[in-house]
C-alpha cells in the first residue's frame, strides 16, 4: 500500500504541468504531441521551483550532462548530480524542489498514447521498472547526449517525423535498460499497476476483460482496479480498451485492410462496436482515421 505521505496525490497532464510551474510567458514554446523534446538549460529558466507533489498522466526524462537538481522520487527527496539520466513513468509520485543555474540536457516528454509503437518490442516493457536515477559515466554520457541532441534537432525541425522519433527513443530506451543495474523500491499498488500493463500489452488482442488479468495476477478485480485508478489515473477496463484502440491506430495505417477485417484481428466480434469504442477513445471514427493518414501521404 502506498504510504499516507503519496496518497491522494493529484494527477496531472503535460498541459497542466506547462500552466502550473512554467511561467506563462514561456509557454509558447511548448506544443501539444505525443513527444515533446527541450532543451533543459532553457526549460529550467521558466520552471517555478519547489513544485508540489504530484503523478505525472505522461512519462519524460531528464538527461543531465551538467549542473544538478534536487528531485522528490516518491517519499525520497534525490541531489541528483550529472552525468545522470531520471526516467520517470506515468503514476510516480514527483516534484522538483531545484535546479541548478544553467544546466545542461535535454527533457524527452512522451505520452502514453506513444507507448503501442515504442513499447512494439517487448523487452522494453521492462522499462517501467527501473530505479529511475541512472549515472552515467564519460562514455556513456556521450552516448546518451547524441540521442537527445538528435531527438532535439527532429523535434525542431517544422514537420517532425515519427518514423525517426520513434527509433530513436527506442535506442534510447534500451540503452538505458542495459545501464539500470537494480530495480527501484515500488508500492504494491504501483507494482500490481505495472504488471497489469505489462500484461495488457501482451494480452490485449486476445483477452479483454479485466476478470482474466485479475486471475492471472491472484488478486480480485476490485484491488485490480483500485490500483489502475490509483496509478494509471483510469479503471482496468478504460485502460484495456485504451490500448486496444490506440494499437488499433497502427494497423489503420495499412491501406489494403478495411476496418472491419482489423475489427476481425483484434478479435471485435462486432466491427461497429469496434467504430464505436475507436471514436469514443480517440475522437473519430475509423474510417475518418484512414481518410487523415491518406491526407497526409
Amino acid at each position: 500500500m502506498d504510504t499516507p505521505k503519496t496518497k491522494g496525490i493529484k494527477h496531472i497532464s503535460s498541459a497542466e504541468y506547462i500552466s502550473r510551474f512554467v511561467n506563462t510567458y514561456s509557454t509558447a514554446q511548448f506544443k501539444n504531441a505525443m513527444v515533446q523534446v527541450y532543451d533543459y538549460q532553457n526549460h529550467s529558466k521558466f520552471l517555478k521551483t519547489p513544485t508540489t507533489l504530484f503523478r505525472p498522466d505522461y512519462n519524460y526524462v531528464i538527461y543531465l550532462k551538467s549542473g544538478f537538481i534536487k528531485k522528490q522520487l516518491g517519499t525520497e527527496m534525490k541531489c541528483i548530480e550529472a552525468p545522470a539520466v531520471v526516467f520517470v513513468g506515468a503514476g510516480h509520485v514527483v516534484g522538483m524542489n531545484e535546479v541548478s543555474a544553467d544546466p545542461e540536457g535535454t527533457i524527452v516528454v512522451f505520452e502514453n498514447d506513444l507507448l503501442n509503437e515504442i513499447l512494439s518490442r517487448q523487452d522494453l516493457l521492462k522499462l517501467f521498472d527501473i530505479n529511475p536515477i541512472i549515472k552515467l559515466n564519460k562514455k556513456t554520457s556521450p552516448y546518451i547526449g547524441a540521442l537527445s541532441d538528435l531527438l532535439l534537432h527532429e523535434y525542431q525541425e517544422n514537420k517532425p517525423d515519427m518514423q525517426v522519433i520513434t527509433p530513436l527513443l527506442q535506442a534510447m530506451f534500451q540503452k538505458l535498460l542495459s545501464l539500470s543495474d537494480r530495480h527501484f523500491v515500488l508500492s504494491q499498488s504501483h507494482l500490481i499497476a505495472l504488471r497489469f500493463k505489462e500484461l495488457v500489452y501482451r494480452n490485449f488482442v486476445q483477452e479483454k476483460s479485466v476478470s482474466y488479468y485479475a486471475r492471472e495476477m491472484a488478486i480480485t478485480e476490485n484491488y485490480l482496479n483500485r490500483c489502475s485508478n490509483q496509478i494509471l489515473n483510469k479503471s482496468a477496463k478504460k485502460f484495456i480498451i485504451e490500448v486496444t484502440v490506440l494499437q488499433s491506430r497502427i494497423l489503420l495505417q495499412d491501406m489494403g485492410k478495411h476496418v472491419a477485417e482489423i475489427a476481425n484481428e483484434l478479435n471485435f466480434d462486432d466491427p461497429a462496436y469496434f467504430t464505436r469504442i475507436f471514436k469514443k477513445v480517440t475522437g473519430i471514427s475509423p474510417s475518418d482515421y484512414k481518410k487523415q493518414i491518406l491526407n497526409n501521404l
